[in-house]
């Protein structure tokens, strides 16, 4: 049988993807005052999202589609290929080799990386508002359609997504968290939503906290929701009673909060034409500004990606900032130290090992290497320490599935590691 394009291409991207590394739960003293400039990429159209796996930074760029970069070396960037959409792209999720992407007026549109200088699309759905953030949990996508809501994508099969379930909000829909069964929606003026989705095709909003500015973007760990909510800053609520969240703080910001996104304590907040602030949230009660940087263009979102941080800064194109300390990286392959499955190739079971630094919350899925979901094997709460999630070659209807790669993707507070796999019968 010869190879498909995306069973090579899966293997590319993990070589491309290189060695990461793990950041402490506590980095606030490891962040450089101020941080350093790295490189600019100044990209076709105007850089409104991030989306990063390992080295590989994918921009949405709004009218010019989207453009993958390789930031393996992040003083010398390189441009991998670009891609044109329909309308304007405006964010991603990248799942082993496919990702995921949110295109306004066109919907979802699902793009094949696994030839990182061919960029292909293979599969999309329109939605009926504007499409303009997203998360991907399992054999679903959860769009933030603006001015209709939540809508459920099943994503089973990348070439034919359709859309299952939608609950409206009150306002639009700008971004969307899913962690368990829950999904928390930025909904600008009616602040955060809490959608239960333990049914996806019949989802119930189970609570809501109305922000005092315009709730943009948000990120999640735990019971701690970290809201960038525009002229109102940075908001911090405690979602521990999805049904009754509160308000912890709110800290103010010079700019417009854009978007947030969390590495351990600290919240990377994309601040507008302020550029990049970056908050402790160590103690959720008393967030504090650690330092700032005046980004060459409007900030509208920043992704970690090991010591540096990639932000989008519209027609400016990508800044790449050095944002960490060199002395806080903990050596490991990404978000889950020590990441590997054993034995590999296997038959008739395997099982994925990795360390978490601290508690938390984990979601393990298997795709394959088409981007189709499989099965998930965990999705829960762990421990600190060793874990390990075994998986018997079977989908999630107990059928055994044929010899191939797999991906094992591990996700906790935003993070993602992807794990190759080989089942030989």
């Amino acid at each position: 049988m010869v190879p498909s394009r995306l069973a090579i291409g899966a293997l590319v991207i993990m070589a491309l993807a290189g060695v990461g590394g793990l950041w402490p739960a506590s980095a606030a003293a490891q962040v450089l005052v101020p941080p350093r400039p790295a490189s600019l990429i100044d990209t076709p159209g105007q850089a409104y999202g991030v989306a990063v796996s390992r080295n590989l930074c994918l921009v949405s760029d709004h009218n010019a589609g989207v453009v993958l970069l390789d930031l393996g070396d992040p003083l010398a960037p390189v441009t991998l290929d670009t891609l044109d959409t329909p309308a304007f792209a405006r964010n991603a999720v990248i799942v082993g080799a496919l990702a995921y992407l949110v295109d306004r007026a066109s919907g979802l549109r699902i793009i094949d990386l696994s030839t990182p200088t061919d960029l292909v699309e293979v599969g999309a759905v329109d939605t009926p508002g504007l499409a303009l953030g997203l998360d991907v949990a399992g054999p679903y996508a959860y769009v933030a359609d603006k001015g209709f809501g939540l809508q459920v994508v099943d994503i089973g099969d990348p070439a034919a997504p359709s859309i299952v379930g939608a609950v409206d909000t009150p306002d639009q829909a700008s971004d969307v968290v899913v962690q368990g069964t829950l999904a928390y929606v930025a909904d600008y003026l009616s602040g955060v939503r809490i959608i239960d989705i333990g049914d996806p095709l019949l989802p119930v909003e189970v609570g809501f906290l109305d922000t005092a500015g315009e709730a943009n973007g948000l990120a999640i760990e735990g019971n701690l929701c970290v809201v960038a909510d525009g002229t109102g800053g940075v908001v911090l609520l405690d979602v521990a009673d999805p049904g009754a969240p509160s308000l912890l703080a709110t800290l103010p910001t010079a700019g417009l909060a854009t978007e947030v996104s969390l590495v351990g304590d600290i919240a990377l907040v994309a601040d507008g034409a302020a550029g990049l602030a970056v908050v402790s949230v160590a103690n959720p009660a008393a967030p504090v500004l650690v330092t700032s940087y005046a980004t060459v263009g409007f900030a509208i979102q920043a992704q970690a990606m090991g010591r540096h941080v990639a932000v989008a800064c519209g027609g400016s194109g990508v800044q790449v900032l050095e944002v960490f300390a060199a002395a806080s990286r903990v050596p490991g392959p990404g978000p889950f130290a020590r990441a590997v499955a054993v034995p590999n190739p296997f038959n008739p079971r395997t099982t994925i090992r990795f360390e978490l630094a601290d508690a938390a919350r984990v979601r393990v899925d298997i795709y394959d290497v088409s981007g189709r979901f499989v099965r998930t094997l965990v999705d829960g709460g762990l421990p600190a320490g060793l874990q390990q999630v075994s998986w018997d070659g079977r989908d999630a209807a107990g059928r055994a599935v044929s010899s191939g790669c797999y991906l094992a993707r591990l996700a906790s507070a935003g993070t993602v590691q992807t794990v190759p796999i080989v089942l030989v019968r």
